[in-house]
């Protein structure tokens, strides 16, 4: 008994250490690149190996979840069939129908109280909400070609992660409205607002879920069947209310869609966007679609891709906000009577650029707000666009990523990661999805499954000469591989994976220039598996 107690007080002080090195984020703009020499690289990359090792035999310890199953018996559900076919052009008489809906997610929830967690920075302490700033909401833009080949819908979420698992869930509700009204792609986002109510996991009570979780995991095997619910900062009320209410926004959207023209532009941010991390690869660009219906008493929609982390209260605060994009919505709404949307683009290490509001000492609720109204009339700014023609391709593809982190893996055994993970010959891995879209005849979308590094999409990463590992990344771009048409990422789509880095550059956690990315990666080859997979996706359309 008492060897069992050392196991368990070294488990909790262990995970508890882990997880505050990895809380804590800096803050500094466009960091030059630490220089490091070989003894230090060398003296890094056995820290990594010490900490892999000994989170492994601390998980080593732990009984798997009952969620856990062997890759035999997994059976995949609820993966959108997409459009049958890829068409080169529009159908003859095409046109685009498009409708717009929005609900609150929080509404009626009673938030406020030791229910609930806050998602964000992971905490030992637990983070209760104590405070509502703004509302929390899923706006959902619904979308048909006119070619006959189905509806594709896309739901973006005020919240901080959702799992892919929970995605299927939403899609299990909305299954029977789907066929009857051939929707062939269902679609879920967030806009990784690091101050919404947590629906990932993450953010419970750590120490009660490491203390009490292995002895649940333990009971439930015995028992072979879930007879006690593991706890971490999900409330499942909550999760079922917003899977209920994604549904009755998305019918809503559907019900409304009508004729109209699409049109793109965009604009260039860069004065309010940084990165933290090489190699600074970003676009730094506000993308903008923007339906203009046949109705002229209907509201235009616009939606947009950003790529600036909602970080703008911190990350260990306990008030609920949304951050920049409700501000952003308020002024699209107030200033251009639009509908509107938001989606990530490929923001692995990105935050707002501080210097535009340092002299009016503009930081916390006030400078997120301003931050959004400053991108609001950016989008409103556009002038340059292009006609969109009524052309929308969309695959999607089921793929597995192998937890390679251990500290991934520990978090995954103890409950705080609940995406669905199979036991297979390789390891454990956890099932996710990809997507691939075609929207007008020179526009491409990567439907990406958590946070990714831009040179992967865009190119322009570390050489061998640059990078942590000494190599180059032997893959094209992503917009490479889509050719003449231009690219743009919907990140954190579908899934919440974590961070996807370039191999040659996946480096020790405890490594400064790491800024807590490879803390909540799920490994070194998660971006081989991303871009082998998507690879074959887009080669086989």
């Amino acid at each position: 008994m008492k060897k069992k107690l050392v196991k368990i007080i070294a488990l909790v002080m262990s995970f508890a250490l882990l997880l505050s090195v990895g809380a804590v984020v800096p803050a500094s703009a466009e960091d030059e690149v630490a220089e490091v020499s070989k003894i230090e690289k060398g003296f890094f990359d056995f820290t990594d190996v010490l900490v892999n090792g000994l989170v492994s035999a601390i998980a080593s310890i732990i009984p798997k979840p009952q969620s856990w199953i062997n890759e035999a018996d997994y059976v995949s559900e609820y993966v959108p069939a997409g459009t049958a076919t890829f068409l080169d052009a529009p159908a003859a008489g095409a046109k685009w129908s498009l409708g717009y809906a929005q609900n609150s997610i929080i509404e009626g929830q009673h938030v406020i109280g030791s229910q609930h967690y806050v998602s964000g920075g992971i905490s030992i302490t637990a983070k209760y909400p104590t405070e509502i700033i703004d509302d929390s909401k899923v706006r959902v833009v619904a979308m048909n070609d006119g070619s006959g080949r189905g509806t594709v819908v896309f739901a973006v979420l005020d919240a901080y992660g959702l799992a892919n698992n929970d995605v299927r869930e939403i899609r299990k509700r909305i299954d029977e409205f789907a066929k009857k009204n051939n929707i062939v792609s269902v679609n879920v986002a967030v806009l990784h607002q690091h101050s919404a109510v947590d629906t990932f996991g993450m953010n419970g009570n750590i120490i009660q879920a490491v203390l009490l979780n292995p002895v649940i995991n333990f009971i439930n095997g015995l028992a072979g069947t879930t007879v006690f619910e593991l706890h971490n900062g999900k409330n499942d009320a909550f999760q079922s209310n917003l899977f209920d209410v994604t549904v009755d926004t998305i019918e809503t959207a559907v019900a409304q869609m009508e004729t109209g023209t699409l049109y793109y532009g965009e604009v260039d941010v860069e004065e309010y966007v940084r990165d933290k991390r090489p190699p600074y690869a970003l676009e730094n660009t506000l993308n903008r679609f923007r339906f203009d219906p046949d109705n002229a008493d209907s509201k235009e929609t616009w939606f947009s891709t950003s790529e600036i982390h909602c970080v703008g209260n911190g990350v260990q605060g306990t008030q609920i906000t949304a951050d920049y994009p409700y501000y952003m919505e308020e002024y699209v709404n107030e200033n251009a009577n639009a509908n509107f949307m938001l989606l990530l683009g490929a923001e692995l290490a990105t935050s707002q650029r501080h210097e535009p509001f340092e002299n009016e000492d503009y930081q916390g609720k006030e400078g997120y707000m301003i931050l959004g109204e400053k991108l609001g009339e950016k989008l409103a700014s556009i002038t340059e666009e292009r006609e969109v023609a009524p052309l929308l391709n969309i695959t999607h593809k089921e793929i597995k990523l192998e937890i390679e982190n251990q500290i991934m893996h520990l978090a995954a055994k103890a409950g705080l990661f609940e995406n669905q993970a199979v036991i297979t010959a390789d390891g454990v891995k956890v099932v996710s999805e990809i997507g691939y879209m075609e929207i007008g005849t020179d526009l491409a979308v990567a439907l990406v499954p958590g946070e990714l590094e831009a040179s992967i999409a865009f190119g322009g990463g570390l050489t061998k000469d640059e990078a942590w590992r000494g190599e180059d990344w032997k893959y094209d771009s992503i917009q490479t591989l889509v050719g003449d048409r231009e690219l743009l990422v919907f990140g954190l789509c579908n899934d919440q994976v974590g961070y996807i880095v370039p191999t040659n550059d996946y480096m020790p956690m405890l490594w400064e220039d790491s800024k807590s990315i490879e803390f909540v990666s799920l490994g070194s080859q998660t971006a081989i598996t991303y871009m082998d997979e998507l690879t074959a996706l887009i080669k086989s359309k």
